[in-house]
């Protein structure tokens, strides 16, 4: 079962200028009573969704390097990466592997995000095996986005149970996908 929780936050002026993001609104129907849904694109356009995905899949890889000290692989560090593409998918309500590889087939945010190229589906699921903690962290940034955009909430700090609550739907959004990419 999905858990589309409702948050209990008050818009709060305009987002930070690291986001960004939309100010006074930009004629939105701000209400803190939605839930967040499947497909982010029902509050905001794909461009925006892709930049931001590119942004976090960014962030997140310096993030790890600055951290960990690990050395960078050309994923984590490109825009054009998997990383970046799987989580555009998990944030659209595209979960299925095939369906993820039929619109790398055609131009837009798919295909911008697989760096021109169409991705075997067996990478797709390796990769998301492999860096499910990427992934939850890369989704997680772009779902608090999200709402932080949507309610124009502009404290630096969210509660930690809401961050928290965050990487529960990031990884609810993997599950999903692992259970439509499980052999029956």
């Amino acid at each position: 079962m999905l858990n589309c929780t409702t948050l209990e936050l008050m818009p709060a002026g305009e987002v930070d200028e690291k986001w960004g993001g939309f100010e006074d609104g930009d004629g939105l129907d701000l209400n803190p009573h939605d839930p967040i849904p499947l497909n982010l694109g029902e509050w905001f356009t794909q461009d925006v969704l892709l930049l931001w995905v590119q942004q976090a899949a960014r962030w997140v890889a310096w993030e790890g390097l600055r951290f960990s000290g690990a050395a960078a692989s050309d994923d984590a560090l490109y825009p054009g990466s998997m990383r970046g593409l799987l989580a555009f998918a998990y944030i659209t309500d595209v979960f299925d592997g095939e369906a993820i590889v039929r619109r790398c087939e055609f131009p837009g945010p798919f295909r911008t995000l697989a760096g021109g190229a169409t991705p075997y589906l067996d990478d797709l699921i390796r990769f998301r095996r492999r860096n499910v903690e990427l992934l939850i962290s890369t989704v997680a940034i772009v779902l608090e986005r999200a709402v932080r955009e949507r309610l124009r909430f502009s404290g630096s700090a969210l509660p930690s149970q809401l961050e928290a609550h965050f990487h529960e739907l990031a990884l609810e959004r993997l599950m999903i996908a692992h259970h439509l990419d499980s052999p029956d």
